[in-house]
């Protein structure tokens, strides 16, 4: 079944030829990232947040200055490794640098010298002990990047510790529980993956296995299509951005996992990941997870493809596939993991991604008494043909807004629910549109686990026209997920052409944001190569 989603990123640019190049040139090492090779990936969008203010970092041509966070171009930078805590800040608006001037902050097309190199290094935590707020000092002078409120300009001092002189760090398009958010009142620290470290590229399976076990931030950008079906339990570190290229970014058969499979006493789970701009395909192996975040938390899943070519059956009479995409989870108590089994997973967001052709999908929960953790938010997803967990969720929170699901007309698969809400699970749906799976929509187990859905649409059929849900749950929540983040919604179903369904339907900013809360990332609707005026889409080919 093909059908356009409206908010994905690309699979099938041709790859930067200086890139192939270099790859060939220097088959026993793993090339570094240059200015020049960041046109072949989608380069993380970062801002720069004021300290405690709504604004951002805000580029103006010549200089800088801030704006209230409004989404734009101007607000996004690109950060450069040059060497250990030392980068170079680019605008993605214009290419231009990021420079120290005296005591001035300018910006300006690259040059050879110092003036360009900054130190950012963490200068506060959060009260879960996440890197917070960031001082940016230039390497050529000693000055700490300054925003003087009284006048709107951003300059350079002596860093004192005062707060105009602190930067969050917050990576455009994040939004949910894995972004800068507030937690129990608190405000945590948003996703920063691997931005801080050096980016490499990989094209095979040893490669990635490498790369992802070794320590350090790390950006790693997959070059070619890689067959994982031989490696099992590959371990990914803290602190990594897992992207795929433009020309190719297919990983079949993987079993990543974010935890020691057999619970060595010395290595703990791991946090902050990001993956994105990935093809993450389920081909020749059966019950196998491609993704397992095992106790792990800040993990942000964007922009992927998640396809099963297998049967999509759980029969029990000989043929039992019930692998999953995505397993958010605390080891058993009997698993040789099970020192983890006391740390639950938390603040998870899973954005603008497709989920096609499988039994179990994506499950999160603990298998300990918590609740209080295991914050996840799902947004802007695609769930086609996909026969139940989309999600389910025990133990824990669930935000599950403007998400699609959909099914074939001659495909009835075992009349399971879509969303499940499990013991312990805490759960808010918004704005989600059930096309052909009508009856199947949600279900609470126990009935007494609060629920709400709002703004929800269903139809029997692929042609029929939706009608609202009304959902009713036996116990009604009454949690607010803007008591946690901001967040846009769209219109589950209209006749304008601007629905959860609709591929160009753009996100606008939150009109408003509590001034207690933590202020949003903007969302981001799908990324474009640096050639392309236009957005681009993700090729939706069914198995």
């Amino acid at each position: 079944m093909e059908h356009r989603k409206r908010h994905l990123i690309t699979v099938c640019l041709t790859v930067f030829t200086l890139l192939v190049g270099l790859l060939a040139e220097l088959p026993f090492a793993l090339p570094t990232a240059s200015a020049a090779d960041t046109s072949s990936y989608p380069v993380q969008a970062v801002n720069f947040g004021a300290y405690t203010t709504n604004r951002n970092l805000n580029s103006t041509g010549s200089s800088v200055n801030t704006q209230k966070s409004a989404g734009t171009t101007s607000e996004n930078w690109r950060i450069d490794y040059v060497s250990a805590g030392v980068y170079q800040i680019v605008s993605i608006a214009d290419g231009k640098y990021l420079t120290a001037s005296g005591t001035a902050c300018t910006m300006a097309n690259r040059a050879s010298d110092t003036s360009q190199n900054w130190r950012i290094e963490s200068v506060q935590k959060d009260f879960e002990g996440y890197d917070l707020y960031y001082r940016i000092t230039s390497v050529s002078t000693g000055a700490a990047l300054t925003y003087y409120q009284g006048n709107n300009t951003v300059g350079l001092a002596s860093y004192t510790g005062d707060g105009a002189q602190k930067w969050k760090l917050n990576l455009f398009g994040l939004e949910g529980f894995a972004a800068n958010s507030l937690a129990g009142g608190n405000e945590k620290a948003g996703t920063i993956g691997g931005v801080l470290g050096e980016t490499v590229f990989v094209s095979t399976a040893d490669e990635l296995e490498k790369q992802l076990n070794s320590v350090g931030p790390q950006t790693i950008v997959i070059t070619a299509d890689i067959d994982m079906q031989k490696k099992s339990h590959t371990r990914i570190r803290d602190n990594k951005t897992i992207i795929g290229s433009y020309s190719k970014n297919t990983i079949y058969d993987s079993q990543f996992r974010t935890n020691d499979t057999y619970g060595a006493v010395d290595d703990s789970p791991s946090d902050n990941i990001v993956f994105r701009n990935l093809n993450m395909i389920a081909k020749n192996v059966s019950n196998r997870i491609l993704i397992n975040i095992w106790s792990s938390r800040q993990i942000w899943v964007d922009h992927c493809t998640f396809i099963s070519y297998l049967n999509s059956d759980h029969t029990g009479n000989g043929y039992d596939e019930v692998g999953k995409f995505i397993w958010l989870n605390t080891p058993y108590k009997d698993y040789l993991d099970a020192k983890d089994n006391g740390r639950s997973p938390d603040y998870i967001t899973i954005s603008y991604n497709i989920f096609r052709n499988r039994f179990w999908t994506v499950a999160y929960g603990t298998q300990n008494d918590e609740t209080t953790r295991c914050r996840t938010s799902l947004m802007y997803n695609w769930w086609d043909e996909c026969v139940r967990r989309c999600p389910q969720i025990g133990n824990g929170t669930g935000h599950i807004y403007s998400n699609y699901y959909s099914g074939d007309d001659t495909y009835v698969p075992n009349s399971c629910n879509q969303i499940i809400s499990g013991e312990g699970s805490n759960i808010v749906s918004e704005n989600c549109r059930f096309q052909s799976v009508a009856g199947r929509e949600i279900i609470v187990q126990p009935d007494t686990s609060p629920y709400r859905d709002s703004g929800s649409y269903t139809a029997k059929s692929s042609t029929d026209t939706p009608t609202p849900l009304n959902y009713k749950p036996k116990t009604v929540n009454n949690w607010n997920p803007q008591d946690n983040y901001g967040y846009t919604l769209l219109d589950a179903y209209n006749t304008k052409g601007t629905d959860t369904k609709d591929p160009n339907t753009p996100v606008h900013p939150p009109a408003s944001t509590s001034p207690t809360a933590a202020s949003p990332n903007m969302l981001q609707r799908s990324m474009t190569h640096p050639s392309s005026p236009t957005a681009l889409t993700r090729n939706t080919a069914t198995p």
